[in-house]
């Protein structure tokens, strides 16, 4: 530890990111025997508030969504592209992209085709997007490129690309000088790739075919250019940006390393572990601030990570961070995390500093999850105070109004909400429901007969006018109402069978038998 300290002080750029990396790993392992060696913590104590300390902790939290991400690849994303890839082959004239004269000019249909499918457009573009803020996008492709016996070797997964490589020199021999020159520079020069990818990008570029080279060699200029343009640009910005990219590559090297390796199940995958740094005593002493641990809980929380964005804000909150946003957004996870208690505290304290909606809202959902619907109304009274024509908060009063079951309150909402939102469909069916409830059959009707016409009706929406016509003595009508329920795509005699005897008490109450609901039942059950 005393040495990695030592290089990343004074060692030049390569180095100095890579021991951060090693010693920030090291120090998580050994948090807990770090108190036993005084002179080491006053070594380490030189590195306190360390400038790759965010770039670092971002890059692992990104690390630990690499499996997540190759999943949404292989499932969502090249499904597309393969679907689409004949007619794209066809439409873009992919075998007369670049003219014989050399031009540069684009291909309009490039653009004509993404158009024509947006979906496909949507997931390059975010593709696109992760790729430039570090996600790792090319752990999918490049694991099956790394049977090469270069890979046999185990340092060669940690070696720095560099196109004076003796390796990559005799694979690109037999090359043309001028794609083998400019294919190196702009690999050694590219940050999108991590090192241990470039080699296998190297290993496999002298089996493609020559057309594929000469589109390759057109890319690779065009990114030399785009490099180049960036090297213009401030200094120390350059310099940051650079280490950003060396951390990057090298944790996306150990991760290829710990999991594509042949004898990885020889060594302890630090990428199994939480790597929850925040919680480390090594990192709340030397490296965390308030400033620095809300930049990663905010990641955190973008990422969807919860647990940890939880964690993180506690910590926030303990160390006298307090503020609307870190309360609301605690909240906010907790409620994610089903932990209805500790986000119900979080969003009251947000309240103190300001009663909004949102957070009107947020209190309410938090107990109708806890079946407390009488606290639930409440909050979405004090909501409605705030924005009384709000159709999302109407429509909240009258479903916990009706789970309350009171029935005859929650339609004066629904009928509220039917004004607001001009006749929506979708609340003429809980506008239905309750007049049935209450008895009010011919009103009922009227709304039933509009939503089975307008073709958006359900299972639940045929049952239900079932209920209303054996409720108004019209068994035969019924009975066909329940089978051709049965009958649609979705449901089957059981999930029927259930919500039947849910309901069965309005029934019985709007004066249907016993004897008739039991004769229903069996007709159904034999005639399904």
């Amino acid at each position: 530890m005393h040495l990695l300290t030592e290089l990343i002080l004074e060692a030049e750029t390569q180095i100095a990111e890579r021991a951060f990396t090693g010693l920030m790993f090291a120090l998580y392992i050994h948090d807990r025997r770090l108190k036993y060696y005084p002179e080491t913590e006053k070594i380490i104590a030189a590195l306190k508030g360390h400038v790759f300390t965010r770039f670092f902790i971002i890059q692992v939290i990104k690390a630990q969504d690499t499996e997540k991400f190759s999943k949404k690849f292989r499932e969502e994303i090249m499904p597309d592209i393969i679907k689409h890839a004949p007619k794209i082959q066809d439409k873009l004239e992919l075998d007369d992209i670049l003219p014989d004269n050399g031009e540069d000019e684009k291909n309009p249909k490039w653009r004509q085709i993404l158009n024509e499918n947006p979906d496909l457009m949507d997931k390059l573009e975010e593709l696109s997007k992760l790729q430039m803020e570090g996600t790792d996008v090319f752990m999918s492709t490049f694991a099956m490129l790394k049977n090469f016996s270069f890979f046999k070797t185990m340092p060669h997964w940690f070696l720095p690309f560099y196109k004076e490589n003796n390796m990559v020199a005799s694979v690109l021999a037999e090359e043309d000088e001028d794609f083998r020159m400019t294919f190196l520079e702009a690999l050694e020069k590219s940050g999108h790739m991590c090192n241990s990818d470039k080699y296998s990008f190297c290993l496999n570029v002298k089996d493609l075919p020559a057309t594929q080279k000469k589109v390759m060699l057109q890319m690779f200029k065009q990114e030399l250019e785009s490099i180049n343009e960036v090297n213009e640009d401030d200094d120390l910005l350059n310099r940051s940006l650079l280490s950003k990219r060396i951390i990057t590559a090298y944790i996306q090297d150990l991760y290829r390393f710990f999991k594509l390796y042949r004898e990885k199940n020889e060594f302890d995958d630090i990428f199994s572990y939480k790597l929850d740094f925040y919680n480390k005593e090594f990192f709340q002493k030397y490296f965390a601030d308030n400033d620095l641990l809300v930049k990663v809980v905010d990641f955190y929380f973008e990422s969807s990570h919860f647990n940890e964005a939880a964690e993180i804000y506690c910590l926030l909150i303990n160390n006298g961070r307090h503020t609307q946003t870190i309360f609301e957004k605690a909240g906010f996870a907790f409620l994610q995390l089903a932990k209805y208690d500790d986000a119900i505290e979080m969003f009251k304290k947000a309240e103190l500093f300001e009663s909004t909606t949102w957070i009107n809202l947020k209190i309410a959902q938090c107990y109708t999850k806890k079946g407390n619907y009488s606290e639930a109304l409440f909050y979405l009274k004090e909501a409605e105070k705030i924005d009384p024509d709000n159709s999302k908060i109407q429509l909240q009063i009258a479903n916990t109004y009706l789970s309350m079951e009171e029935v005859d309150t929650a339609l004066s909402h629904y009928f509220k909400l039917e004004l607001l939102t001009a006749s929506n469909p979708k609340v003429m069916r809980p506008i239905s429901w309750c007049l049935f409830v209450l008895g009010r059959f011919e009103e009922a009707e009227n709304y039933f007969n509009n939503i089975i016409s307008s073709n958006q009706f359900n299972k639940y929406d045929l049952m239900n006018y079932g209920h209303l016509l054996l409720a108004t003595g019209r068994d035969e009508q019924a009975t066909t109402c329940y089978l051709k329920c049965i009958q649609l795509k979705g449901n089957s005699f059981e999930d029927f069978l259930h919500s039947f005897y849910q309901d069965k008490k309005h029934l019985l109450k709007h004066g249907v038998s016993e004897e008739t609901l039991n004769f229903i039942l069996e007709y159904i059950r034999m005639n399904k």
